[in-house]
């Protein structure tokens, strides 16, 4: 129980957001989902992650990181 807590404690936490700063928009896809991060001066803002499904598992990488840009888009 003890490792969790100390785990617990180092894990990231969430910035807020400050507008006016510029923010940082991360995307990884993968053949089975997309991941997308918000994040202001190196600190995470905010995540999406979303599984890929149907024709889009046979779309080329780069094209799955921009319908993961849309999606969050749509969701922020």
């Amino acid at each position: 129980m003890k490792n969790i807590k100390e785990a617990m404690c180092q894990a990231l936490a969430l910035a807020t957001l400050d507008f006016t700063k510029s923010f940082i928009v991360e995307c990884d896809a993968s053949r089975n989902g997309i991941g997308v991060v918000l994040m202001q001066e190196g600190r995470p803002i905010s995540f999406e992650s979303h599984p890929m499904k149907g024709k889009y598992l046979y779309k080329p990488v780069y094209e799955n990181e921009i319908l993961g840009m849309l999606h969050v888009l749509k969701q922020w």
